[in-house]
């Protein structure tokens, strides 16, 4: 397994034996991984890594080029136009002991694995809340596909046609997003958990038996994930603490989006100047750990006046 974040800079100056800087490493590493598995949101967006806690960053206006053009000329110059934007890199961080009641009792590995999985737990709440939040508030009034009321996907009522509204809602992204890049060609559709098992219901399709969600993939490129980051979460899982207020989350609502960074990127510090994991050990014999991440989620604006993306459709009342 590779050293990574600042448990090499602490080994090099002394500060660790070579077994605490593994211990440390594998904390870190598998609180991320498991954290990134749990997490939707960090499959919808690509992740990328830097360096540093603030981000400046920007994207170019459109280039056309000329065709076809005469034997011996040159096209004209075009300058760019630019739009700047940023967004900065915030910390989470978990932190358990390990009693020494528990190591008397040998239960310490016990009860360091379970920390660790209570740790992704709380890290995948937090990933997912901070890149939905980012989602739900900039999809493209334009592609954007009303459910009707009463036809809502858990009804039960014969005229409820999910498939149709899902369609409906990839033509428009289709229409009016990055329909000539390779983005179409892998699509998310995050859904309030209590609709996904319509999804997974045997329907015929096309003369077929299947599930929607496998025709949607195979049709027309859609990964359907599931969350339940909707209306009134005041305890986020893996947490012993609850939230000053309930969350919005997605409500009654789905949100398809495009894989890209057109479309917008989840950053993630990675450096050697700090530990991401670390523990301390006390004079009573507990021992104590934390985990820690920096991260942020950032959609791409339309223009420096239009914080929506038009690779991103909302379906509305979708139960």
């Amino acid at each position: 397994m590779a050293m990574n974040s600042g448990l090499r800079v602490a080994l090099a100056d002394g500060q660790m034996t070579s077994d605490t800087v593994r211990k440390k490493t594998i904390v870190e590493t598998v609180v991320e991984r498991k954290a990134d598995l749990l997490s939707v949101g960090a499959k919808i967006l690509p992740v990328k890594e830097y360096p540093g806690l603030d981000i400046a960053a920007s994207f170019p206006g459109a280039l056309i080029g000329e065709y076809p053009l005469a034997p011996g000329s040159r096209v004209n110059f075009q300058r760019i136009s630019w739009t700047p934007y940023g967004y900065t890199l915030y910390k989470f961080e978990a932190r358990w002991s390990i009693t020494a009641e528990a190591k008397i009792r040998q239960q310490a590995q016990q009860d360091q694995l379970k920390a660790m999985q209570r740790a992704a737990e709380a890290l995948a709440f937090w990933q997912d809340k901070e890149i939905l939040d980012n989602v739900i508030a900039a999809p493209y009034s334009t592609n954007n596909v009303t459910v009707s009321s009463g036809d809502e996907w858990n009804s039960g009522n014969p005229t409820a046609d999910p498939e149709s509204n899902i369609v409906d809602a990839w033509n428009n992204l289709l229409a009016n997003g990055y329909g000539d890049s390779p983005e179409l060609t892998r699509v998310s559709l995050v859904v309030p958990a209590n609709v996904y098992g319509q999804l997974l219901k045997l329907n015929l399709i096309g003369n077929v038996q299947q599930r929607m969600k496998d025709y949607l993939k195979g049709t027309y490129s859609i990964d359907i994930f599931p969350t339940r980051y909707t209306d009134q979460i005041t305890h986020p899982p893996g947490s012993l603490y609850t939230l000053a207020s309930a969350t919005t989350g997605i409500s009654d609502d789905a949100y398809m989006l495009m894989y890209g960074e057109n479309v917008g990127e989840m950053g993630v510090l990675r450096t050697n100047v700090i530990p991401m994991a670390g523990s301390t050990m006390h004079d009573t014999g507990d021992e104590e750990w934390f985990m820690r991440r920096y991260f942020a989620a950032k959609i791409q604006p339309n223009s420096s006046s239009d914080a929506t993306n038009v690779g991103i459709a909302k379906i509305l009342n979708v139960c």
